[in-house]
């Protein structure tokens, strides 16, 4: 389907892309500071009369280029932001005095999401799977004094027609919700969206720094770049340390299943003065010193230190439940023959006396 032209200057043209219910700006010709603030002025005053949640922002046109981006970029992002928009795709021109000053500008953008390109086609396909939260895009209608002709479909015949790459750099609020996160100039946020997407595929050990950077639309040279910055690793190095730390993570969780699981079967013996390290290695069908390691492993206690730390906290709900008359009782509830150790004990573990209880 065409698109709708709203706004044609020399510098900049301004369509609206009713399949994907879209901006799509196209920057054309030489631009300076002056030309570049006005189109940007332009394209927010546009966005203002025709709401909408995305944007292809086509630099690629552009022949030179002197434009510098400062804090009044910024500010007019995020003015650009309070009119709806929410996904910003950025296709640079080909003949950019400093990339890295642009990728590092485009890291401090918490929102809209901005995703920035080397080609349009990659561009097109990005914003194409990106959701929105905002307004859709409405057509205008064609009294409207911005509304002119109708345009070409020269995004959609490039992207159909030319292979994609991927973007150089982005960051991502959390309106958006691909990626999820927002990126904050420390990069913590930056990092925990690409653990989250990285960490569905560590169980496959093919997965290396090439697929890696795959997943995150990244060169593997960016990715590396990234990594070094943000945590002076290499893709390599850092894998390895989040598949240690899931491997870490799960034993951690199967070793309070197994504890919770032995206390369980540990509670119901517990008034039993008579229950100690044999029968609980008996019960749990393991021998006393598979016991004793096992328990010096998860708890860094023995098996009687166990044992004992379980009996105090069964009379701390018991005494704290009420209805005992006399200490005797809980400690003999519990399991302790001597109710004066027994305070002794609680006493030393809770910084209370069992006496001070209410009967």
């Amino acid at each position: 389907m065409p698109l709708r032209l709203l706004v044609d200057t020399p510098g900049l043209s301004i369509s609206y892309d009713s399949d994907n219910q879209w901006h799509y700006v196209e920057w054309k010709g030489k631009h300076d500071p002056d030309s570049s603030w006005a189109a940007c002025l332009l394209m927010l005053d546009t966005l203002r009369a025709f709401p909408c949640a995305k944007i292809l922002n086509d630099n690629s046109g552009i022949t030179r280029t002197t434009m510098q981006l400062s804090a009044r970029s910024l500010d007019w992002l995020t003015q650009m932001h309070a009119a709806g928009l929410q996904v910003l795709a950025w296709v640079l021109p080909q003949k950019l005095a400093s990339r890295r000053t642009t990728e590092g500008f485009v890291l401090q953008i918490e929102a809209p999401a901005v995703c920035t390109f080397d080609e349009l086609a990659s561009a097109y396909a990005w914003l194409q799977r990106q959701p929105s939260n905002g307004p859709a895009g409405q057509a205008p209608t064609a009294g409207h004094p911005l509304a002119a002709a109708s345009g070409g479909t020269r995004p959609a015949e490039l992207a159909a027609h030319s292979p994609a790459a991927p973007p150089t750099s982005w960051t991502t609020p959390t309106a958006a919700q691909a990626p999820a996160v927002a990126r904050r100039p420390g990069g913590d946020t930056l990092l925990a969206h690409w653990q989250a997407q990285a960490s569905e595929h560590l169980a496959d050990e093919q997965f290396g720094p090439t697929e890696l950077a795959r997943l995150l639309c990244l060169s593997e040279r960016t990715l590396y770049r990234h990594l070094r910055e943000l945590t002076g690793r290499t893709p390599t190095a850092w894998l390895r340390a989040l598949r240690l730390n899931q491997a870490r993570l799960r034993l951690e969780a199967a070793a309070d299943t197994r504890l919770a699981g032995w206390q369980a079967q540990a509670s119901e013996h517990l008034a039993d003065e008579q229950f100690g390290p044999t029968e609980l290695a008996r019960l749990l069908s393991l021998s006393e010193r598979t016991l004793y390691r096992r328990l010096g492993e998860l708890t860094g206690r023995t098996p009687a230190a166990w044992l004992r730390e379980l009996r105090l906290d069964q009379a701390r709900l018991l005494l704290e439940a009420g209805g005992f008359g006399l200490v005797t009782q809980v400690a003999e509830a519990v399991g302790f023959a001597s109710s004066r150790y027994f305070a002794t004990l609680y006493t030393e573990r809770f910084g209370r006396r069992p006496a001070d209880y209410p009967a």
